[in-house]
């Protein structure tokens, strides 16, 4: 069988949160009057707004069920500036949001967006897996930066230096961070900026995985390194509605791009693997 696939699928990982699941349901039908702890998938223990289930159910009665635009619903990327402005202080235009299934989507397209063979990807280490398993499904090499328990599971401004090379092409970021919960200063952001600003070229881009954004506790306060000036040049943020809302299967994530023409690829990459996303969501 080894044949019958291309060789470049032996490359491409996975997400052991979902390989297990068929375990836990198991576990879970054994454990009669017991509940189980999940600690698997990013998935929040509180429901989905009642606003949020009545308006799909409206949008459905109203027949919204059509295609719509690849690059997501006008209104829907309208209202992202809006909240990406009041809570980073950066303006956007809508034009350079595009709407994905889901903040994971994003993450791949990435990769083959920007990278070619011998490129390199920076990704925190342990972090979300699929932050790697499409490095070297692109022909890009993994250069994962290790997180110390010490420092909040966080990395020094140092550390990331020493691992940026000419080859350097995406730099992963992800705060607050799945799955250590480790957050972020605006000031260690400042001093990340510098490195990166100093050592990379314009054609770098800063991967900013904010999917976390409204999950923080003990009075910590989120912070985007596009916030930080000369950076929203070369960042993209990436968030969605999975985790603030606990709407999982909602698969509602979105990016904004530093220019709109890599919003146009990215739109363009929509098209070709799945159309659009759902109107009614």
């Amino acid at each position: 069988m080894a044949d019958l696939y291309a060789q470049s699928l032996s490359q491409l990982d996975t997400e052991n949160a979902f390989k297990i699941g068929r375990h836990i349901a198991r576990a879970e039908a054994s454990e009669q009057g017991k509940k189980v702890c999940l600690l698997n998938l990013g998935q929040p223990d509180f429901p989905v707004p009642a606003w949020i289930i009545d308006e799909i159910k409206h949008q459905l009665d109203l027949d919204n069920t059509k295609y719509c635009d690849p690059q997501g619903l006008i209104s829907l990327r309208k209202a992202i500036v809006e909240h990406v402005h009041k809570t980073r202080g950066v303006r956007y235009s809508p034009e350079q949001v595009v709407v994905f299934p889901g903040a994971k989507t994003c993450i791949g397209f990435s990769q083959q967006a920007y990278c070619n063979p011998g490129d390199e990807v920076i990704y925190p280490s342990p972090g979300y897996p699929i932050f790697e398993s499409f490095v070297r499904y692109v022909g890009a090499k993994p250069v994962p930066l290790k997180l110390s328990e010490k420092a909040g599971f966080s990395f020094s401004s140092e550390q990331l230096s020493e691992l940026i090379t000419p080859k350097t092409k995406l730099i992963f970021l992800n705060f607050p961070s799945n799955p250590t919960g480790g957050t972020i200063t605006r000031k260690a952001l400042e001093e990340f900026s510098e490195v990166i600003l100093k050592k990379c070229g314009p054609n770098v881009r800063v991967y900013s995985d904010e999917i976390y954004e409204d999950i923080l506790f003990e009075g910590n306060k989120h912070y985007s390194i596009a916030s930080i000036p000369g950076m929203e040049k070369i960042t993209i943020i990436s968030s969605g509605f999975s985790k603030s809302f606990a709407w999982t299967g909602g698969r509602v994530g979105y990016a904004i791009f530093p220019t709109l023409e890599e919003a146009l690829i990215f739109k363009n990459l929509n098209i070709n693997y799945f159309s659009c996303i759902s109107p009614y969501n």
